[in-house]
């Protein structure tokens, strides 16, 4: 009796117009799924594919047996539905900005040295023993980390950002999520939730992407 297939476990796939993109995170690398092998996933993820489907999708590496093994990390996470007023003309103490600054460069260093997915993990842990924040909690800090632009670039760096506000917020106690979603033509971007409400952008434009990971 051959054991059944599942999607790869530390394969994480979205669909994004006609085509499915997937996060690798063995190999820290984005895949492109179009045509045929795009319509094999459909059928796969529909419960309606043939066994020629199936054995190409195994042949690929994107199905494996399933051996009961569990995913790191949710595929997804709840649509956003508002964000933090993000007023760049307040301005924050001193310290909480220089405690965002120096929480960016460090996270800067640790994705550098990390693959993506041991960044991850190590996250996910940090945040594992503490309860979900309110957005209401995270506000004099999402004022520090815009005011922090004037220190640190933020352009390209929405993981940094992402990672360093996580654990900020998991230090005070407050757990949230980083999101990452994809786009075509092909861009992938990351954002900070509390629930619902978006902490670290404009809910505008998390809303051009659509979520292949949430920590």
């Amino acid at each position: 009796m051959h054991m059944p297939l599942v999607i790869r476990t530390s394969l994480y796939l979205a669909k994004v117009l006609d085509s499915w993109i997937g996060l690798d995170l063995a190999s820290g690398r984005y895949l492109l799924f179009q045509g045929m092998i795009g319509e094999q996933i459909d059928r796969f993820t529909a419960q309606q594919a043939t066994t020629a489907d199936v054995e190409s999708l195994h042949e690929r590496g994107i199905l494996e047996p399933d051996q009961g093994q569990q995913r790191l990390f949710a595929p997804s996470i709840c649509s956003p539905a508002d964000q933090l007023h993000q007023d760049t003309t307040i301005r924050p103490s001193l310290g909480l900005t220089m405690k965002a600054v120096w929480n960016q460069t460090s996270a800067k260093r640790q994705l550098a040295r990390l693959t993506l997915c041991d960044a991850l993990e190590r996250l996910n842990l940090e945040m594992s023993e503490v309860r979900f924040a309110e957005a209401d909690q995270c506000r004099d800090l999402v004022h520090a980390f815009n005011w922090s632009k004037r220190f640190v670039s933020h352009q390209d760096q929405c993981l940094v950002r992402g990672v360093a506000m996580c654990r900020m917020l998991a230090q005070r106690g407050g757990r949230t999520h980083l999101v990452i979603g994809v786009a075509l033509p092909f861009i992938a971007h990351c954002w900070v939730q509390a629930g619902e409400i978006v902490l670290s952008d404009t809910i505008d434009r998390v809303r051009t992407y659509v979520p292949i990971l949430a920590v």
